[in-house]
């Protein structure tokens, strides 16, 4: 086990510690005796009580028994044998008589006291997130704070949460979304000259829109990196089932919309929303933050295909782009040859991004199967995140 405390642990050393290279505590086996107001006195417990080989003590204080104004802080290993000794560094030093990163000169015996020193304490401070009430406006966040964002009056911007170009090794700051938003989001960056997970500051590295998202980052580097230190992102997942057929008048050997055929348009239902990515009304599924994603897309004629006749469909990115198509020959029974189906895995999307679904015949006047539960036609999307 490493870096744990233990109550009441306190030894005498056997040697004069050096003031150089690695320096060895030898322990005597000897603990002091702690003294208790209205309740006498008591002996402490002995390093190897508590601590086996290679262990490590966040903190003890070790300060020359004769002279306490000699004194350090540091983070020690035990090592249990004949002699049981405590080993450090002087970059382990904390702090001391002779200021952090520095030996002390010893001359003579020394006790080692087993304690939570300041550093501690502020490693506990920066632990802790305290509640703050997130707003609708741009906001450059503190150290320590949790913000809490209803976004359910956002309802004209996009806002970006930026962290501290300012901050300690350690320090934490949260975003939590307790009600999403269908329109906008909650741009997170780093701050100008940081990262966040390598992105640089002033560069979106995500956004929340979804209600439970929650997003903790800590700072690994002063004034410079942060790292997510918990991704509580929800993954979008959209699923649009035909669930009214277009009139089967497409032009033969042309992909078109189902909710652009006339006189009778397609009408898509949305089974799935996570995230209010499935859009009804212009029949498309949107990637609202950058990302990988699946995609699948199911077509089902609804009139019979000719034999060696092809039937087929299309995803289609941003209203122009030909992601993936196929085109089924019908041959033999053609009663049951209809379908036509794609699946794209890991697509990379920016955000905004959006798909639609586009469908084909050779012949002409097809059309598309619905259904009110089972799914012929469909268009689905999921988001992958780590």
């Amino acid at each position: 086990m490493t870096d744990f405390y233990a109550n009441r642990v306190a030894e005498t050393s056997s040697n004069t510690p050096a003031n150089t290279g690695t320096v060895t505590v030898n322990l005597s086996g000897t603990s002091p005796t702690f003294t208790f107001p209205g309740s006498g006195t008591s002996a402490g417990r002995l390093f190897d009580d508590m601590y086996a080989s290679a262990d490590t003590i966040p903190s003890v204080e070790i300060y020359q028994t004769a002279d306490p104004s000699l004194w350090c802080s540091v983070r020690a290993t035990f090592t249990a044998g004949a002699p049981d000794t405590l080993t450090f560094v002087a970059a382990d030093v904390r702090d001391g008589s002779a200021g952090p990163g520095a030996l002390v000169t010893f001359t003579g015996t020394v006790t080692c006291v087993v304690e939570a020193d300041a550093e501690f304490a502020r490693r506990c401070q920066q632990a802790m997130l305290t509640q703050v009430a997130g707003t609708n406006a741009n906001t450059t966040m503190e150290a320590g704070s949790l913000y809490v964002v209803d976004m359910s009056a956002w309802a004209t911007a996009d806002r970006t949460y930026t962290l501290p170009a300012t901050a300690a090794v350690g320090d934490r700051i949260g975003i939590a979304a307790t009600v999403g938003n269908a329109s906008f989001e909650l741009i997170i960056t780093a701050g100008s000259g940081d990262t966040l997970n390598g992105v640089a500051g002033g560069t979106e590295w995500s956004r929340l829109f979804i209600a439970g998202e929650i997003v903790i980052m800590r700072c690994t580097v002063a004034n410079a990196t942060w790292v997510v230190e918990s991704d509580g992102r929800i993954p979008q997942k959209g699923l649009l089932r035909l669930s009214t057929s277009p009139s089967e008048n497409e032009t033969a050997a042309t992909f078109v919309y189902p909710s652009a055929a006339s006189p009778t348009a397609g009408v898509w239902t949305a089974d799935t929303n996570i995230g209010s990515c499935a859009v009804i009304a212009t029949d498309k599924v949107v990637a609202r933050r950058a990302g990988k994603y699946n995609v699948t897309l199911g077509a089902l004629s609804a009139a019979v295909v000719a034999d060696q006749n092809y039937f087929g469909g299309l995803i289609e990115k941003n209203g122009s782009v030909s992601l993936a198509s196929n085109a089924t020959r019908q041959s033999g029974d053609v009663a049951t040859l209809r379908a036509a189906n794609i699946a794209i895995t890991s697509l990379s999307l920016a955000a905004d991004d959006y798909l639609r679904f586009k469908y084909r015949s050779q012949e002409g006047s097809r059309g598309l199967a619905s259904s009110a539960t089972a799914y012929e036609t469909f268009l689905s999307f999921s988001e992958i995140l780590p």
